[in-house]
């Protein structure tokens, strides 16, 4: 089929056609494909499954080159419609998913060079089938490569995590090669947001034949993508939601489920609609809140559904240490602040238990956070006593109205936690925090300052960068992210045009070498002690006070099977989505 003049013929009306034509060619008799690993079928079906997803925003795109970016809930909708080599278990260890095998460097797939240069070897699942019945071969991945690093397109969320990478090639039609120009921890590892795979027999000619703006705006990354994944979308109606049947041909078998919908719809309804049975799935990227899950366990009963928080991301107190002010200059006085906060009043006052204290950033089945413990890691309980004392030590004692003060007066604006154009939820999640930080005895005030107006660009990054004491953040804790939210290489300044995410201005040049260290860092148990080490910096030195997982709820209604916290470095739980039923 010529791609180019799908391209110009398409509309949402014309999908379910185009796809079904599709699948009656790719079972042809005359085109035999290596089927999945597939249960038999029951002679007679029931009516179809039918899993109601229901999200707050609609999607600018569904993938975009074949991949996500890493910041969560973006990758979410990855997992429903397309795939990669690897994803990974629980205790962030990489698990191959497309690939055969994840390579090894006792295997020999994964190479080591004497001058400090990598090489990894894949071997692809022969069943792996593009939903329209091709074949996955390597070369679909070289091409990913060619487009995603292309300079004349925007990726969405960049391409960071392949910068490293000098050289893709296919050596036969199920091997892929792929050069590294320095080691990286992260060699065996081809998620979301690694090399994409695109179909090269369907995408190339519109590639090489269309300008970087037809190319972007393509309905092959919205109502017509074709992917790998146990979905197919059969419908993208503008503004209401999306359509998608499952693949019958999936290379992990057939989901349980038949069809899942995707609607977009404000929070208020999102919860009436649950609780009327109309909505199965809450996802993160429905920005849903701890007091939406109170609401609906408190007329569903506690035990009705499952419900849980984002462990992909921990919210935490981001210092601003560019400006003078006390807690920017006085270790003692950030440690005062650590041990004023109360976490498991903050997470209760939010919206109760879906989400847990965190005293480190690190997630819960961290193998990490088990060396952390034994070691005695730094962990700011709860201690307003000590708090105070540490003040006091630091120059600082509560005057008549409960605010700290020394010989030179009183502490100045503690500005915290949001800016005011934010969120209902975010608003009401600052308030929480600025209220903990009076007791404590700080001036905190709610919001931070606006940003001038009339700024844009590079001066509107710049001004964010000052006029704050403190901001809630989210600790990301992705493959690409994680430690570097504190790094030097990613402080925001006039040479990077204020971009960046360490937005607090912390420098360590300890931290940053460990940070270098940890990601050359090859055997597991080496980088185990880079990220241990980088730990104990943060708990020591205080640039951020991590507290609880991210309070964003994620709930399936009762009746829903499968679901699961998932692993944190996948960035979304739907990874197993094919195993998932409706009972």
């Amino acid at each position: 089929m010529n791609w180019v003049n799908r391209r110009r013929a398409s509309s949402v009306a014309s999908v379910p056609f185009i796809v079904t034509t599709l699948l009656l060619l790719a079972c042809s008799p005359a085109n035999p494909v290596p089927g999945p690993v597939n249960p038999a079928q029951p002679a007679t079906r029931t009516a179809p499954k039918v899993l109601q997803i229901a999200t707050q925003d609609e999607y600018a795109y569904l993938i975009e080159y074949g991949r996500v970016a890493s910041t969560s809930p973006a990758p979410e909708r990855f997992y429903y419609f397309h795939a990669n080599l690897t994803v990974f278990d629980l205790q962030g260890n990489p698990v191959a998913h497309a690939a055969q095998k994840l390579p090894s460097i006792q295997d020999g797939d994964w190479k080591l060079n004497p001058d400090g240069t990598m090489e990894v070897t894949w071997k692809l699942r022969p069943n792996v089938l593009w939903q329209d019945g091709t074949p996955l071969t390597a070369d679909d991945f070289v091409f990913g490569y060619e487009v995603a690093m292309d300079p004349k397109l925007v990726v969405p969320g960049g391409t960071d995590s392949l910068k490293a990478i000098v050289g893709v090639r296919a050596a036969d039609p199920n091997t892929l090669v792929v050069n590294w120009r320095s080691n990286w921890m992260y060699g065996n590892v081809n998620n979301h947001d690694g090399i994409p795979a695109i179909p090269k027999h369907l995408i190339e000619p519109l590639y090489r034949s269309s300008d970087a703006v037809a190319f972007e705006s393509s309905q092959a990354w919205r109502a017509e993508f074709v992917g790998l994944g146990p979905f197919r979308i059969t419908e993208w109606a503008l503004g209401s939601g999306i359509k998608a049947e499952a693949f019958d041909k999936f290379f992990l078998g057939r989901p349980k489920i038949d069809r899942i919908e995707i609607n977009w719809m404000p929070i208020d309804v999102l919860v009436s609609r649950t609780l009327a049975g109309a909505v199965d799935l809450i996802p993160v990227d429905a920005h849903a809140k701890p007091n939406q899950l109170v609401e609906i366990r408190q007329q569903k009963g506690a035990n009705w559904g499952t419900g849980f928080s984002d462990y992909s991301l921990i919210r935490a107190l981001k210092f601003n240490l560019r400006e003078g002010a006390p807690w920017a200059t006085d270790l003692r006085f950030r440690q005062a602040i650590a041990y004023s906060m109360d976490r498991p009043a903050l997470i209760e006052a939010a919206g109760g238990d879906v989400s847990a204290v965190t005293y480190f950033t690190l997630f819960p089945e961290d193998p990490v956070l088990r060396l952390a413990e034994q070691r005695g890691l730094q962990k700011y309980q709860y201690d307003p006593a000590r708090g105070q004392q540490l003040f006091a030590d630091a120059g600082w004692t509560k005057g008549p109205d409960g605010i700290l003060r020394n010989s030179a007066g009183p502490v100045g604006p503690f500005y915290c936690c949001r800016y005011a154009t934010t969120g209902s939820e975010n608003i009401r999640e600052s308030l929480i925090w600025v209220d903990a930080f009076k007791k404590a005895g700080l001036d905190a005030q709610h919001p931070v300052p606006a940003l001038p107006a009339g700024l844009a660009g590079t001066d509107l990054r710049k001004a964010g960068n000052f006029n704050w004491g403190g901001q809630i953040t989210n600790w990301n804790m992705t493959v690409g992210s994680h430690f570097l939210s504190v790094a030097t290489d990613q402080m925001p300044n006039d040479t990077n045009r204020w971009t960046g995410i360490n937005t607090g201005g912390y420098t360590n040049p300890l931290y940053d070498k460990l940070v270098a260290e940890r990601f050359a860092a090859v055997p597991v148990a080496e980088r185990q002690e880079k990220e241990v080490q980088l730990v104990k910096i943060i708990a020591d030195d205080l640039p951020v006070i991590p507290t609880y997982y991210n309070p964003s709820v994620i709930f399936a209604r009762e009746g829903v099977t499968g679901v699961a916290r998932g692993a944190v470095l996948n960035t979304a739980f739907q990874v197993n989505i094919h195993e998932w039923d409706i009972k």
